[in-house]
């Protein structure tokens, strides 16, 4: 299923709201672009009068279709950067153009609403056979972290089941193994309905658990599928992170305040060392900061920078624009600064090496 299908596959077009959003009708269909990742690449939608919508996007360099986008197969972490901005376009139309309500009991839509306001993700809906069973995944990697279903309660209970035996709406979330026998203790929750009983649980999501203790479970269980795949970190780790320069003055920001609020990377936690990479016209490393606190949930999108969490660091050196220019990061094994990527070890000997400013 592409996409499209999935943010979209339970919503009821609003038409009127077409217009104003910025789409213009064309050839009998509603039409709207918009560039993205530094102006890129460009989203081109398609909305048709029955509310079905499809979409593309082009690689603005190359002028050719980005293809994929739409391969599943495809996690590697660019390709999910833009799928994750791409999605995040979609889902400011799916706001601003469509209606939904996704689920029976209450409490699972809220907790459905408060998933999209803290990460900005919404579920999609992959099972022909269980069409209301709702995903949620990790953007980038498409890692599971929720599994909504609608089932008759003496599945989870084991009670008897009768006539009058009620369907409720749980949410299966992965656990902390060592965790799971005191969590199913709790009213509410289950070992896992369909999923392995030592990594998952059940939750019922008819208010038996308040909102909080559920989203608190949702935060950990998410954080299995952020860190799916990568390496077992063993300390601190460096990376490199572009600023551009035409949507933030990074350069002013720092000479007003040592501390500023920067579009969450992806693996980056509190403890890691950030260099701030300035793009065009300065096209140089220019501050090495500090990363204080990550994670901060901030939904924002103008039509040039999307994102849905920051980090707060700290500057703890300036290095002129001289120090390392462009040519020398490529000598020094930089190859690509399009989004945050781990500085190879050639330069952080570098940049350690550096007297004392």
């Amino acid at each position: 299923m592409r996409i499209e299908e999935e943010i979209f596959r339970r919503k009821t077009l609003r038409k009127d709201s077409l217009e104003g959003f910025g789409f213009v009708r064309s050839e009998g269909v509603w039409r709207y672009s918009e560039t993205f990742m530094d102006g890129d690449f460009s989203a081109e939608i398609t909305v048709r009068d029955d509310g079905s919508i499809s979409g593309r996007v082009m690689d603005l360099s190359a002028e050719e279709e980005y293809l994929p986008i739409h391969v599943n197969e495809q996690t590697g972490e660019f390709v999910g950067l833009v799928r994750e901005a791409y999605c995040g376009i979609l889902g400011k139309i799916a706001d601003s153009c469509y209606d939904d309500r996704l689920f029976v009991y209450e409490q699972a839509n809220r907790i459905h609403q408060a998933i999209y306001e803290r990460y900005g993700e919404r579920p999609d809906f992959p099972f022909d056979s269980s069409p209301e069973a709702a995903v949620y995944r990790y953007p980038p990697n498409r890692k599971w972290y929720g599994l909504v279903m609608n089932i008759s309660r003496h599945l989870l209970t084991g009670e008897e089941k009768t006539d009058s035996t009620p369907r409720v709406e749980v949410m299966n979330m992965k656990a902390e193994g060592s965790r799971i026998p005191d969590l199913i203790l709790k009213d509410g929750i289950y070992p896992a309905y369909h999923m392995k009983h030592d990594s998952w649980i059940s939750v019922m999501l008819n208010d038996t658990l308040d909102d909080e203790t559920i989203l608190g479970l949702i935060d950990e269980s998410r954080q299995f599928a952020v860190n799916s795949g990568r390496k077992t970190r063993t300390g601190p780790l460096n990376w490199i992170v572009p600023a551009n320069p035409k949507y933030y003055d990074v350069e002013k920001a720092f000479a007003e305040n040592e501390t500023v609020i920067w579009k969450q990377g992806r693996g980056i936690v509190p403890g890691d060392t950030v260099y701030m990479y300035v793009g065009s016209p300065v096209s140089a490393v220019r501050y090495k900061c500090l990363v204080l606190e990550t994670m901060i949930p901030a939904p924002y999108s103008d039509g040039n920078v999307s994102m849905t969490h920051v980090m707060k660091v700290r500057k703890i050196r300036e290095y002129g624009r001289d120090v390392f220019p462009l040519e020398v990061l490529k000598e020094l094994g930089v190859k690509m600064l399009r989004g945050p990527s781990t500085a190879p070890d050639s330069f952080v000997a570098r940049a350690s090496g550096l007297p004392d400013a």
